[in-house]
């Protein structure tokens, strides 16, 4: 009967790894969310890595895991496991998973000082009346995207609108 009992703890075990390895690699139900001072702002950085990624569809996505575009980077703390070259003379990040990408564009709005409202209350009342506008506005000024403000803030308008 213990052996049993052992079996069924070994089984449950290896079932919730898998079941919290899925759920790390996947970025919308990803845990690092739950404890994140970004949490706020799930839909727009969502909808930000729909439009990055062409829906998920892109090969920055599908093969290296980078959800968000981003580089390599040099003057801040990144997780990644490579860099590749891009077609414009750069480097892209690459991920082991989709959960990792996440991680590291915290890392970016941490080290870009994220929301930059002086108290939670102003940051809420800006973010509520324009959040995409806002957050597209913001990583703008620190020349995160190459494309057109507007066609950016479009693209991204685009797929949070369709996330609520």
């Amino acid at each position: 009967m213990k052996k049993l009992n052992n079996m069924y703890l070994f089984i449950i075990g290896i079932v919730a790894y898998l079941v919290y390895n899925y759920f790390n690699r996947d970025l919308i139900r990803n845990s690092r969310w739950a404890n994140s001072k970004y949490k706020g702002w799930k839909d727009v950085i969502i909808a930000q890595a729909q439009f990055e990624t062409a829906n998920f569809t892109s090969l920055n996505y599908t093969k290296y895991n980078n959800a968000f575009g981003m580089g390599c980077a040099s003057k801040r703390k990144q997780v990644k496991i490579g860099c590749r070259y891009n077609d414009s003379g750069g480097t892209y990040a690459i991920y082991s998973d989709a959960g990792q990408s996440l991680e590291d564009l915290f890392l970016y709005l941490d080290n870009a000082n994220f929301p930059p409202a002086r108290t939670q209350a102003e940051a809420d009342l800006i973010s509520s009346s324009d959040p995409v506008g806002y957050y597209v506005n913001f990583i703008s000024n620190r020349n995160y995207f190459e494309a057109p403000f507007l066609q950016y803030v479009q693209g991204v308008n685009k797929y949070y609108n369709a996330r609520n």
